[in-house]
């Protein structure tokens, strides 16, 4: 089915300037978890535009958690059915999943708020990535915003498979979570834990006995017993021959020959 040209779609045009901009080390959306509480560790921080009225921010220290409402803006088209991630094979309506390519590129999603220093606004566990529009924030209210027993449709369907690490694969991956400055293992496990043999969506393939999961140049080893999924491997995506050559175009190599000298491989 052919994309939809979001900007062409509309009866009426609507504009909206953005109050200012997040700011995190999230830059590919492979970074950015499904959504935001699934992410513990992940800090950003909102700059509000220096013309802004910093009144408007009186209040809001006081409140746990805060809706952010952002702009897509890496998203140029949308597509009325998509696959998500969490589900199976089967395509979806675009307006009964949580996916990012939709007719109106608006984006929702409820963090924790941190500390408020001047136009700087501190959150944590959030889904964002680095220099996206914020629009609007509004407080986050329990007693409003809370359904805890409704239903979730084709969701309900789909339970996530457990991911099991050997020790030496945690090791690794926990080197990698340091020395990367991302939660590489909450990525790993996201992308895994429901359907994780799906080629369409990701970068899956078969190897005799087990499957490989390539993120960025980094290769993660699993075992998949429609039970459990348990991660055994992760090793470099370059052959021995690729790391002498000089030609680097992810200009990764360096932490690439860190990792295999600290393990020795």
């Amino acid at each position: 089915m052919k994309s939809v040209d979001s900007g062409k779609s509309k009866m009426n045009e609507i504009r909206y300037k953005p109050i200012g901009i997040f700011k995190c080390e999230q830059r590919d959306p492979l970074e950015s978890p499904r959504q935001g509480v699934l992410a513990e560790k992940s800090r950003g921080v909102i700059e509000l535009n220096n013309d802004f009225p910093l009144e408007c921010l009186r209040d809001l220290s006081g409140f746990e958690r805060v809706w952010l409402i952002y702009d897509f803006h890496l998203n140029k088209t949308w597509k009325p059915f998509v696959r998500p991630p969490r589900g199976t094979d089967i395509k979806r309506g675009v307006l009964s999943t949580r996916s990012p390519y939709r007719p109106n590129s608006i984006g929702l999603t409820c963090v924790r708020l941190g500390a408020l220093n001047g136009n700087q606004i501190e959150v944590f566990e959030h889904d964002l990535l680095d220099d996206t529009p914020l629009l609007d924030i509004k407080p986050y209210l329990p007693y409003a915003d809370s359904f805890s027993e409704s239903k979730m449709g084709w969701i309900d369907e789909k339970k996530p498979y457990p991911v099991e690490w050997t020790k030496e694969a945690a090791q690794r991956c926990e080197w990698l979570n340091k020395n990367l400055n991302l939660d590489i293992s909450t990525i790993v496990i996201r992308q895994l834990e429901f359907e994780p043999t799906q080629k369409k969506i990701k970068r899956v393939k078969a190897k005799d006995d087990h499957y490989i999961f390539s993120y960025k140049t980094w290769r993660f080893s699993f075992y998949f017993d429609e039970v459990k999924i348990s991660l055994f491997k992760v090793e470099s995506g370059y052959s021995s021959e690729e790391m002498i050559e000089h030609r680097d175009p992810y200009n990764d190599k360096a932490i690439h020959r860190n990792f295999n000298k600290e393990f020795n491989l």
